[in-house]
């Protein structure tokens, strides 16, 4: 292994730079931490990259660093023009069809690098959602069963832009800054808060989340418990089956018995192709749901819902956000999902996460200043960490869940 750049180890103050999101440098650096650190890539692997052609700086610096312990890469680009040609003008029996060739390619690595394919979500709109679902839900027949042999370790990585920024309303420099202070984030006092709170949500375990009077969520875990997502994937982590992480980092989840989930819960953010949902409420009895209504964006929300397929409508995942550099949501969910003292559930799709059920995707919602507690103890207390589970006092006398909703 090569010596780290200066700064990889994840100090704060990145997101400085012009261009496509960060400084040459941060960007090197965010590279190395990647292929290093995360993975722990080794000499004579092969290691598939792929992204958007406006991320092609970072994808570059990710070649570069694989090369530099020795391993091989292939490295695939595409772009938002390409993206909507494809979806918008090819046969739709075309989207349709499982690209097998695909399975076969990664089942000929070790790894895999992905970094978003999407500068700007407008690009997409005028694309039809059943279009859009039936590639993405042939893409994932190929890709799932790669992932769930648990042979292939993956890394995925957010890419801010300014179309993202001006999308969610945030400011391009703040937004940027944000990002990339999340990513270079602590690592190794974030992994130790994870592992402070895995233990309080193991499997079978009764789970209530309470996010304002009047809802109130029950459901119950499955066998496999929780996983802290600090960024590395070790070879514990692949021996138990997780083999991928994100960028940024920094939750603890769990997979939820799909039969289990009943109650209310309103959650205060979701996003689909770039566009906000906010205010949801949805209801849930016997692990489906009933019922689903938002303040804004409720024609968007069914739609997404009705895009999730066969098996989509069940309530599958239970996050808590740990990462201490993330105290506000900007509608971003990648970057949102860490954010410190909030909680997200998901529906559809949960094998990734070590459970059980099969659906043609996943898609995450958001609650800021939730209460989350099993029946082992209480792990956030309306977006507050008890004093013996927050990192170091951290948590307490802080916003815990930033403020509200962008």
């Amino acid at each position: 292994m090569r010596g780290e750049p200066a700064g990889a180890a994840g100090e704060e103050g990145a997101g400085s730079g012009a261009g496509g999101a960060a400084t040459s440098e941060e960007l090197e650096r965010v590279a190395w931490l990647a292929v290093n650190r995360c993975l722990g890539v080794a000499r004579g692997e092969a290691v598939l990259v792929e992204g958007g052609v406006h991320a092609l700086e970072l994808l570059e610096d990710l070649v570069v660093a694989l090369g530099r312990v020795g391993a091989q890469a292939a490295l695939l680009v595409s772009s938002d023009r390409l993206l909507q040609r494809m979806l918008l003008e090819v046969d739709p029996a075309l989207l349709r069809r499982p690209p097998k060739f695909y399975g076969r390619w990664l089942k000929s690595v070790q790894a895999r690098i992905g970094v978003d394919l999407v500068r700007n979500p407008q690009s997409l709109e005028a694309v039809p959602e059943g279009r859009l679902a039936a590639m993405t839900s042939a893409h994932a027949s190929v890709v799932r069963p790669v992932l769930l042999a648990g042979r292939l370790r993956w890394l995925h990585l957010g890419y801010p832009t300014p179309e993202l920024a001006e999308r969610y309303g945030v400011d391009w420099d703040r937004f940027r800054s944000l990002f990339w202070r999340a990513v270079l984030v602590d690592y190794e006092g974030l992994k130790a808060h994870g592992e402070r709170l895995a233990p309080l949500l193991r499997g079978g375990d009764r789970v209530e989340v309470v996010t304002g009077p009047g809802y109130r969520l029950e459901l119950r875990l499955e066998a496999a418990g929780a996983h802290v997502d600090d960024g590395v994937v070790t070879p514990q982590d692949v021996a138990r089956g997780f083999c991928g992480a994100n960028l940024p980092c920094g939750e603890v989840f769990a997979p939820v018995r799909v039969d289990s989930a009943r109650g209310r819960v309103r959650l205060d953010l979701a996003q689909s192709r770039g566009r906000l949902i906010r205010g949801i409420t949805l209801t849930f009895s016997g692990g489906r749901l009933v019922e689903a209504s938002a303040e804004e964006g409720e024609d968007l929300l069914r739609e997404r819902i009705d895009a999730l397929g066969r098996g989509g409508r069940c309530l599958s995942e239970l996050g808590v956000g740990i990462n201490p550099n993330v105290r506000e949501p900007l509608g971003y969910m990648i970057l949102d999902e860490k954010l410190y003292g909030s909680a997200h559930l998901a529906l559809g799709d949960n094998q990734a996460l070590g459970g059980t059920h099969a659906a043609p995707s996943h898609w995450d919602m958001l609650a800021l200043r939730p209460t989350v507690a099993s029946e082992r103890g209480v792990l956030l207390e309306r977006g507050e960490f008890p004093a013996a589970l927050a990192p170091g006092g951290a948590g307490r006398g802080e916003a815990g869940a930033g403020g509200g909703a962008p």
